[in-house]
């Protein structure tokens, strides 16, 4: 393998040094070619011993005179091969956990703060922004929101947290989500909402939420943004970060404004993912569009609201929107023009297939309070802002909690089966929902519409309605449909199903039509059986990632336990035995691990002395002037490294490989070697 630049070979040797536990440091070069460096090489960055003129007030000690290092030489073909090679190092390695804070792992360079300080985010935290944002996020919001990031991070390692620069290495957009938010999602993914309503004018901070309902219809807060930069790159990354911290989970739909940017994003970033218009984000616009004509006439709010909210039929609302155009003499409005063009997007009757769990009206109903517009005041410090928030998100936690509370209390007084059922296993909300379901077949008409073999077909009326709808039911297995869709749409059986139910003397709701997410026992099992989500997706290879995965499993654990003083003492008591396990397990890990170590070693160093004599470093790379004052000091580094080394018990081989070698060997093995970690 041949490096085709210097940028190409120093990425790879950072990455090498990330997996590996320490962090690069760039060497002296030979600039002498018009196109770049002739050579150059790369040192551990504890190489080398601090200078004797100290300053007054000196940075602690680092170096320690490691020897490690990493040299490329350029080669007539104008690519870059490996020179020299030095693996050992005379110092402790960061830990899996630290790697993530080596300076040489791209760390934000110097943000400032509002009182001059430094900041600095882990890579795995930010992603780069090509282009600079529409609107800088200040200072001191930054320091803020660092500080509460570290701090959350802390007290819960399963906290995540991502910052997006832009191309002068500021801040542009920053997500974060807390465990139990994560836990939430595995639980209620299957439809979201990604609320930018907070976003009110200039002066405000672009808040941007990922919204979600849980089982008893109350809002739940995914995750959290600030986007001051609103272009289909931004959102892309925003929602790819949210993958990410959900463990690659995306939802089967989201509610989203209208923006020709996150559509394009959405494409791009959660392809299967249906994507459609939230309805009551689309009648706002339109109220603030039509404030005129909504002030001055009720009949017309009545009936936009009408066409809007309630119409479920293509037909009737086609029919219903021109019949409004004309009245009012708004045929030549352009929002409502585009709105209808685009109407499949977001009207009830072209999406009445797809699962929405009438989201729109959790949206419409709640929100964070009137509060949250004076905390987003860019006047106003950050830091109440985040208080506020998490306040507020614990307080939904505890209506929660309450709300299983009362579930769990209730007991269903019915004699008919079907209700019976539905109470033991709906929460309150939902089963008074599927109880006035129950009632309204009570007025419902049936009319048989023919049999084929197993498969019936009937026609559902109310009193004095004319509109109809067909009713599909199959006794062979029990499988029911409806044209109205609306288990489709709610997850709740309609009262056209429930009146054929009866019809077909059915006493029991079949398990499929009981969906678990509306039910008391929605969040009971273990997070990795929700929808077949799986912690071993993609975190396989990588220790950060499985330590997360675990800080999570064991989140959920810990949060039930504590619940009593038995659990706890269970849990507790289970702990010793655990860890004697994986004591056990890490000890015959360690010595299989060791073997490989040998053996890449031995490889390498075969393979080294058939290329170069070992020890002779001057020999494949002749240097002259300021060079060569170089390779003198690196001699007599070299001799003190070795002292240093004698006196620690610690050996330095110094290999000079092919750089085909090199990559073979490191790079495979290397997996082998941390995929044993």
């Amino acid at each position: 393998m041949v490096f085709e630049s210097e940028e190409k070979a120093c990425k790879y040797y950072v990455s090498y040094a990330g997996n590996v536990g320490f962090s690069v440091r760039k060497g002296l070069w030979d600039k002498t070619a018009k196109s770049g460096s002739r050579s150059r090489f790369y040192v551990c960055s504890r190489e080398g011993f601090r200078a004797k003129n100290l300053p007054k007030r000196p940075y602690p000690e680092t170096r320690t005179g490691c020897p490690a290092r990493f040299s490329i030489m350029l080669t007539p073909s104008g690519k870059y091969r490996v020179t020299e090679f030095v693996q050992d190092h005379n110092h402790q390695l960061a830990g899996p956990i630290d790697i993530g804070m080596l300076k040489s792992q791209r760390l934000l360079s110097k943000v400032q703060s509002g009182n001059g300080n430094a900041i600095s985010i882990p890579p795995r935290y930010k992603n780069y922004l090509r282009t600079k944002p529409t609107k800088d996020m200040n200072a001191g919001d930054f320091r803020d929101l660092t500080d509460y990031f570290r701090s959350m991070k802390s007290d819960n390692p399963s906290f995540y947290y991502a910052i997006q620069v832009d191309e002068n290495d500021k801040a542009a957009n920053v997500f974060w989500a807390d465990a139990r938010s994560i836990f939430d999602y595995h639980y209620f993914s299957d439809v979201i909402c990604f609320d930018m309503t907070y976003k009110l004018n200039d002066y405000s901070r672009p808040l941007a939420l990922f919204l979600g309902i849980n089982h008893h219809r109350q809002m739940v807060i995914f995750g959290a943004a600030f986007l001051y930069d609103e272009t289909a790159e931004s959102f892309k990354w925003l929602l790819e970060t949210f993958k990410s911290a959900m463990c690659g989970k995306q939802p089967k739909t989201i509610l989203t404004d209208q923006s020709a940017a996150l559509k394009e994003a959405l494409d791009l970033a959660w392809p299967g993912t249906v994507h459609r218009y939230c309805l009551w984000q689309i009648y706002q616009d339109a109220v603030k569009s039509l404030a005129h004509v909504f002030c001055i006439s009720e009949e017309f709010t009545h009936d936009f609201s009408h066409c809007v909210f309630d119409v479920e039929d293509g037909q009737e609302f086609v029919e219903t929107w021109n019949v409004i155009m004309e009245k009012y003499n708004l045929k030549e409005n352009k929002l409502l023009n585009e709105l209808y063009e685009d109407r499949e997007n977001w009207a009830l009757p072209y999406g009445r297939q797809i699962f929405s769990g009438d989201i729109k009206s959790m949206v419409r109903a709640e929100t964070l309070g009137i509060r949250m517009k004076e905390y987003l005041d860019c006047e106003k410090e950050l830091s109440p802002f985040l208080k506020f928030f998490e306040s507020s998100v614990e307080k939904r936690r505890q209506e929660e909690i309450q709300a299983d509370y009362q579930a769990s209390q209730r007991e269903p007084r019915t004699p008919l089966p079907l209700l019976w059922q539905a109470a033991n296993l709906y929460t309150p909300i939902n089963f008074e929902l599927f109880r006035k379901e129950y009632e309204e077949c009570m007025d419902c008409m049936v009319y048989g519409c023919g049999e084929f073999g197993s498969l019936s077909e009937y026609m559902i009326t109310f009193k004095n309605r004319t509109k109809e709808q067909l009713v599909r039911f199959d006794s062979s297995d029990g499988t029911v449909a409806c044209t109205c869709k609306k288990f489709e749409t709610a997850g709740i059986l309609c009262c056209h199903i429930l009146k054929v139910y009866e019809l077909k003397n059915v006493k029991e709701i079949p398990l499929q039509y009981l969906l678990k997410r509306w039910s008391k026992d929605a969040k009971l099992g273990t997070v990795h059986e929700i929808n077949g989500f799986s912690f071993d997706s993609h975190i396989g290879s990588c220790v950060p990632e499985r330590y997360a995965a675990l800080c999570r499993l064991f989140y959920k654990i810990a949060s039930k336990a504590a619940a009593n003083v038995e659990t706890f003492s269970m849990v507790a008591s289970q702990s010793d035995q655990l860890n004697e396990g994986i004591e056990r397990t890490l000890q015959s890990t360690l010595a299989a691990k060791s073997s490989v170590v040998h053996s890449i070693k031995d490889q390498l160093t075969r393979m080294v002395q058939n290329d170069y004599p070992l020890g002779n470093s001057s020999e494949p790379q002749k240097s002259t002037g300021k060079k060569m004052s170089e390779v003198t000091r690196r001699g007599n580094c070299q001799e003190t490294n070795k002292r240093q080394k004698q006196r620690k018990g610690v050996s330095a081989d110094y290999f000079f490989i092919d750089v085909n070698s090199f990559y073979t060997l490191v790079h495979v093995n290397l997996n082998i070697f941390f995929c044993m970690l």
